[in-house]
């Protein structure tokens, strides 16, 4: 295997060096994570993770209400078993959900800042 360019004739070799070199010398190749470090999200990432947090909102006020109406249709009814199951239960959950979203896309300010 030594005649035929296998592992034993390339360790006797002068290019085995080379096949090491990008690794043996890190400045001349730079990990993902420093170039990332510099070079931050893309405007087109921050648009769509924006319009993602957006939809996901869009998603939970859509079951809010849905879970609301069938509460109140409920309390109609005089039904306390299905309102407490949608108040307790898939309102609050959902809503709660809803906040942390809302969060996502407008983080709270430090305290001490200006506006």
């Amino acid at each position: 295997m030594a005649e035929n360019g296998g592992p034993a004739s390339l360790a006797g070799d002068d290019r085995a060096g080379l096949l090491c070199s990008a690794a043996s010398n890190p400045t001349d190749n730079p990990t993902l994570a420093a170039v990332q470090v510099h070079a931050g999200p893309s405007p087109r990432a921050i648009a769509a993770c924006d319009e993602f947090v957006l939809d996901e909102l869009f998603r939970a006020f859509d079951l809010i209400e849905s879970y609301a109406v069938s509460g109140k249709e409920a309390a109609r009814r005089g039904d306390r078993d299905e309102v407490r199951l949608r108040l307790r239960i898939q309102l609050r959950d959902v809503f709660r959900h809803a906040v942390e979203i809302h969060n996502l896309l407008f983080p709270e300010q430090p305290q001490g800042s200006g506006s």
